[in-house]
């Protein structure tokens, strides 16, 4: 397998196929011997500085919930450059993760060295900026549509099981999907609203903390699961009527005034933490939309379908601190860029609510599932 090179702004060279180690017919023999032996005095300082950089990617790995999950790729992508075998990487990347706020699975490590073995251009998740620059000059419908197609393109096939079977925390069916997601994304003492859409936010009602929503929700599934299998279905629309909906990002559970002037627990003013923009579309299907996300390399930490015709992309919002930040860094420049690529631009404020995993949506026959779960957010 060809190694790639990784510069220091972690852009990958692939080598010129064409330019293997056939001797050049132009030259002589007496210069193709030299230049050979050049190129084995050159290889040694060449392996040096691969492994050098190997080095320095392992003793700046981030601590868990400070950026580990999205650093985790590069440092296998110089561990493969580097010329270390699959077993080695592993070992290495294992032994130099710091304490943090969870602990790695070795899933998710070998994961990782993985996707790095079998494409080392794989790249990190981009960021808003970076996107935003690529498509702020679009003019056009037309532009646009053919910009998504190529994002789409880029992205390839994802199918829905096959990217909860990636996800690097575990989803699968020992639990119900909104208790991964609460134990993932917050802290215990985080306050979360969760309910619909209609709701006043009430503070030990429809708002509640991380810890308390995980325990009452593990209780009322316990709950069902004793009853008779016959009466579950009920029990399962009964749930999903009162709690399809959560607010990603926490509250302050302060009363503050919205938009209409009402006091209100819930509202934007209400955010204590800008943890999350929602990205949604109408105008795709399911399989296209997991596409775009992939193909746009932002960081998803949750990717939930709806039970309907959208998946909801949680994407991490970075140096966003009040509301003037979010104002300046989502609703006018990162929701512009995704509106013109045909993204719903009503998800920009920041107490938008998302479809609650977990619940069964009795008017689509389908259940809101968790697709991808990923803390520090990660290119799905």
């Amino acid at each position: 397998m060809s190694r790639e090179r990784v510069d220091q702004a972690g852009l990958e060279h692939r080598p010129d196929p064409e330019a293997e180690t056939e001797p050049d017919k132009n030259i002589s023999y007496d210069e193709q011997e030299s230049k050979q032996g050049s190129s084995k005095r050159n290889s040694a300082p060449n392996a040096e500085r691969l492994q050098k950089k190997y080095q320095a990617a392992l003793r700046n790995i981030p601590a868990p919930g400070r950026g580990c999950h999205p650093k985790l790729l590069g440092v296998a992508n110089l561990g493969v450059n580097a010329g270390h075998d699959r077993q080695q990487i592993f070992d290495h990347i294992r032994a130099s993760i710091p304490p943090g706020s969870r602990v790695v699975p070795d899933a998710e490590i070998m994961q990782a060295v993985d996707k790095a073995l079998e494409d080392p251009a794989a790249k990190p998740p981009r960021t808003p900026k970076q996107i935003s620059r690529i498509v702020r000059k679009l003019k056009s419908p037309e532009t646009a549509q053919a910009v998504r197609q190529i994002i789409i393109d880029r992205g390839g096939t994802v199918e829905p099981n096959e990217l909860s079977q990636r996800s690097p925390v575990l989803i699968d069916g020992s639990e119900p999907h909104m208790i991964p997601l609460l134990r993932t994304l917050y802290s215990p003492d985080n306050l979360i609203f969760i309910g619909r859409r209609t709701d006043p936010g009430v503070v030990g009602d429809s708002i509640r903390t991380a810890a308390e929503w995980i325990a009452f929700f593990q209780e009322k599934f316990e709950m069902v699961m004793r009853m008779p299998e016959a009466t579950r279905g009920a029990c399962y629309e009964s749930l999903a009527e009162e709690f399809p909906h959560i607010m990603p990002n926490p509250l302050s559970g302060l009363q503050e005034k919205s938009k209409t002037g009402k006091k209100t627990f819930r509202g934007d003013a209400c955010i204590s933490d800008f943890r999350f923009a929602v990205g949604e579309f109408d105008v795709l299907s399911v399989d296209k939309q997991l596409s775009f996300w992939r193909g746009l390399g932002l960081p998803v930490c949750a990717a939930i379908h709806s039970g309907g015709k959208s998946v909801h992309a949680w994407l991490r919002v970075d140096g966003v601190k009040n509301a003037k930040d979010w104002e300046r860094i989502v609703e006018n420049g990162f929701f512009p860029m995704l509106g013109s690529v045909g993204a719903d631009t009503s998800c920009k404020n920041e107490s938008r609510l998302s479809r609650l995993p977990g619940m069964f949506r009795t008017e689509k026959n389908q259940w809101q599932r968790l697709l991808w779960l990923c803390p520090e957010g990660g290119a799905l």
